[in-house]
Formats: structure tokens, sequence, C-alpha cells
């Protein structure tokens, strides 16, 4: 394919009639990474993917920021750079970048507990359980904190929205504070520190630890760190679609599922009130551009950089191994650190990485020891639950990587000069 025909609506072909796909790709051609434009279009034509985009960077700079648009249907915008996406758990990586930066400023410790942060009183007449003040920012974390998960409480309270509204006698639709005040009722898993759980809520309890010790709403905080270093448009998601963003992508499973935002009991389409956005902040509550995201996995390369979010030592404790990891440690093995799925060769050189899967949503996001990072998110997932898009995205990425003979020159990356903290990202 031409290097025109791959940045145009392929009038041509369309005029066809045995041709009714739509490719369209935005941002400026790099013709020397198509392979992975032709990476990212394969997917989403395997898949029937509407909208996508990819930002990559090679030693910090931002080589690729496509956004991808196929077959779009008629709520479907064109997808642009720096259109926005739900981000779904990639919104974890974030938040353990924020909690490491008050590590660093000696605001927070690793061994500080979460009862000197999070009021643990549970609803009246239970008990809680006295594990649970006892938890550490660690615990949290690295998902140790023993909070359980569906095969061991049977549900995850950041989609329990009814339930916990009938237990607490409220009307819908709950809030942050009324599913921790339900969850310090409820009995831990497992002691903190031993038992790897994967935890929304384990996240959820880490934002509201960074309220507590920076005064500030989680997303004010993180816009104090983030505006610094360019990153502008991310914000918190909304639950339903009138309040969509401003060139936010559509989103469509073709499910449908009962409201949770309030009592009418209407069914809604699942991505669009059937669970809470904006209860999920710090777990999975952001929306943002692929080229931003790219703007952050950039700035976690360059630690001695004068802007840098984190210095090397708070890098190095990140992506340390967890508390219960069963030692020696083999090279090139895979754990969970702290936000952060990691493979540490040693000597700095690890690959980290994080999915993110909502209804209609797939992110991912990679840090590499090559020299290249690289951010992409999907306006769809497999809603069957048998195959995980992101693992295919990793796969395509990586082939891709290895067809590579040049990098080009130059930099995407806006380079105007950082400026004082303008205000949260609540818009």
């Amino acid at each position: 394919m031409s290097h025109l025909h791959r940045f145009t609506l392929l009038a041509a072909l369309l005029a066809s009639p045995a041709v009714t796909a739509q490719w369209q790709v935005t941002g400026t051609p790099v013709p020397e990474l198509a392979a992975f434009d032709d990476a990212i279009h394969t997917i989403m034509a395997n898949h029937s993917i509407p909208s996508g985009s990819a930002a990559i960077t090679w030693q910090g700079r931002l080589v690729l920021a496509h956004g991808y648009t196929l077959d779009p249907g008629p709520n479907d915008i064109i997808v642009q750079p720096q259109s926005l996406f739900r981000i779904a758990s990639v919104s974890k990586p974030i938040t353990s970048t924020l909690i490491n930066r008050l590590i660093q400023e000696g605001r927070l410790s690793l061994d500080d507990t979460l009862g000197q942060y999070v009021d643990l009183t549970p609803p009246p007449g239970e008990t809680a359980d006295p594990r649970l003040a006892t938890i550490t920012i660690r615990n949290l974390l690295e998902h140790l904190a023993g909070l359980g998960v569906y095969s061991t409480i049977g549900f995850d309270p950041m989609f329990y929205d009814a339930n916990i509204a009938n237990a607490l006698g409220i009307a819908l639709p709950v809030h942050r504070a009324d599913i921790i005040e339900f969850m310090n009722g409820v009995p831990l898993a497992t002691d903190p520190g031993t038992t790897y759980n994967y935890s929304n809520y384990g996240y959820l309890l880490l934002g509201r630890v960074i309220e507590a010790v920076t005064g500030m709403s989680y997303s004010d905080y993180a816009a104090s760190v983030l505006n610094r270093i360019g990153i502008w448009d991310m914000r918190q998601g909304r639950s339903l679609e009138p309040y969509r963003a401003p060139g936010e992508v559509f989103y469509d499973s073709g499910f449908f599922g009962t409201t949770v935002m309030d009592e009418s009991g209407v069914s809604v389409p699942y991505e669009y009130g059937a669970f809470n956005v904006e209860n999920m902040d710090s777990h999975g509550g952001w929306i943002v551009s692929a080229v931003e995201l790219a703007r952050w996995l950039a700035n976690l390369d360059d630690p001695n950089a004068s802007d840098a979010i984190l210095d090397q030592a708070s890098i190095d404790r990140m992506y340390s191994l967890p508390q219960n990891y069963p030692l020696p440690y083999n090279p090139g093995d895979a754990y969970y650190a702290e936000g952060w799925a990691v493979r540490d060769w040693g000597n700095q050189q690890r690959n980290a990485w994080h999915d993110g899967s909502l209804p209609s949503t797939t992110s991912y996001v990679v840090r590499t020891m090559y020299g290249w990072d690289f951010a992409v998110i999907l306006n769809r997932r497999d809603e069957t639950g048998t195959t995980s898009y992101s693992a295919e995205v990793d796969s395509a990425m990586w082939n891709a990587f290895d067809q590579i003979a040049t990098w080009p020159d130059g930099d995407e990356f806006p380079h105007a000069l950082p400026v004082i903290f303008r205000g949260g990202f609540d818009r």
C-alpha cells in the first residue's frame, strides 16, 4: 500500500462495491514505522474495532502518534492522536507513580498503614476485621492486602453498587465513601502481605490515602504532578453518555444492564450507566490520549531529568519484588510489583507493563529496556472473556518492532515550557 493511501480514506477503493471497510489513520505519517500501523489495523479488522490509538517513543522522543478509525458507526468519531479513551486499569500504574512521588518527598512510607489515613469504621452493628488497620501501603500497591476477589469474597465491590446500597439502606448511586464503609464490615480473605489477589478496591483506597496526605482531591494531586510534564488533557471519565468528554471515543459492546446511577431500574447500554465510572478514579477512572500516556512513560525513562516525576531510587522501589515473592528470583521471570507487571534482568534492565479492561475498552502500556515504549488504546474488548486483546496487542507490537530497520529523527511531543499547576483534571 502506498504512503498516501495509508493516510486517507482510500477513496478509490471505497468506490468499488466489493470493498466496504473504511480505514483512516490520522497524525503525521511515519513510513519507517508502518509495521506498527499494520499491526493495529490487523487487530482492529479482526475484531471489528472502530476506534484505536497508538503512541510510540524511541529514546524519549515521540516518534509515532496515530489515531485509527475503521468502519465508524453513527456515534463514532474520526480518531485523532489526541482523542480520549477510557483506560481502565492502566490507571493503577498512574496511581502507583503518584504514591511513589509522595514517598520520594518523604510524605508517605511503604510501611504506613491504611488505618493512618482512611476511616475504617464499619456499618452500624458490624465489626471491622482487626487485620484491616494493619494493611500497609506496600500491601495495597502489590495487591497483597488480603481484600479478596470473586473467588474468595464472591464479588468485586467496585461493581456491587445495588447490593451496597441495599446493605447500607441508601439510594443509588453509591459513592466511594459508601463502598469503603461497606467494605469495612467485610472480613479479609487472607492475612495482609501473604496472598496475591488483584484488587480494584485496594487501588481505590490508595486514592484516598493520596487525598489524606495531600489535602487535595486525587484528581487535583494528579494534575499538580502531571501538568508539570506537559500532560493537560487527561481527566476523570463519566458514566453517562451525555457527559462524554469532547474528543472522547464512543463505547458500544452491544450489551445492556440495569442502571446503577439511580433507582429507576431501567436497562441501559452497559458502558453508560451499568457501572459507576466516577467511583473508579484511582483504580480505573481516567480517560486520556495515547500521546499523554506516552509522555508519562517517557518521563519515567529519564529519572535524572529536571522534570522527572520519580528519581532512580523511586523507580527501583516501584519495580521491586513483592513482599511475598519466593526467593531466589530467576532474572526475566514476570511478577507484579507496585502497580506494574515486571520482568527484571538486573542492572536496571526491565520491561514493565499494565493492561486495562472494561466493557468496550482495552488499554495497554509498556516500558521496555530497549529504548522504546508504547501505549495502545482500543474502544472494544472481547466480552466473552476468552480472548485478551491486550495480549494480541503485545505480540503484534513486538513483532512490528522486530521489523523496524531505522527509527525516525524528530519528536512529536509538544515542547511548551512547563507552567504552574493550573487546576485539576475534573472538568
